[in-house]
């Protein structure tokens, strides 16, 4: 499996006055997300910070940062997704989206993070599609103030939230389903 977009704190990070103002992918495809953007309207950007030795990005809520090219997730309708993420939410109880995918040329947006479709708050790990379809983990997965490992898995086959896997920490997590789509309809568009 090729890394398709890899966004690390520890490169390719170029901060002004401790914001990020740009922050290039690590992957070959090099991606180069801007903070800033005509699609922000006016939103903050988001912080290089140290925690324990550690940089970190950090997003308050309301932080942007995009990408000019077109992102491509699927390329086909059933194309297979891992996404692997590294996060300390704040909050939970209300949607944060760590990846808000909304393809240029139309159709539904794809939405992973924070209680993501509000299927079983608080604290679920989820994803969400447009204004409707979305799966989950169970409540209280999540926890504010503490790093989390947190990876999505949209495979190839499957409907009805059973083409969706959720590992939190390494460790298997039941799928609540809200319905979100079958494999088969995913988005291609960039």
């Amino acid at each position: 499996l090729d890394t398709y977009v890899h966004l690390s704190a520890d490169a390719g990070v170029t901060v002004v006055d401790g914001e990020v103002r740009q922050w290039l992918d690590q992957s070959a495809n090099a991606f180069q997300f801007q903070a800033d953007h005509p699609r922000a309207n006016g939103l903050s950007n988001p912080m290089l910070v140290d925690v324990d030795g550690t940089h970190s990005v950090r997003f308050d809520g309301d932080d942007i940062i995009d990408s000019d090219l077109e992102l491509q997730l699927f390329t086909t309708s059933s194309s297979p997704l891992a996404v692997f993420v590294v996060l300390n939410p704040t909050v939970t109880g209300r949607q944060q989206f760590v990846v808000n995918h909304a393809p240029a040329g139309g159709g539904q947006s794809v939405e992973i993070g924070v209680d993501s479709g509000q299927v079983q708050t608080p604290g679920a790990w989820g994803i969400h599609r447009g204004s409707s379809d979305a799966s989950s983990t169970g409540p209280h997965v999540m926890t504010a103030g503490q790093f989390q490992l947190m990876t999505t898995e949209i495979l190839s086959t499957g409907d009805d939230g059973d083409n969706v896997v959720f590992h939190a920490n390494g460790e298997l997590q039941p799928t609540v389903t809200g319905g979100w789509t079958a494999a088969g309809g995913y988005q291609t568009a960039a």
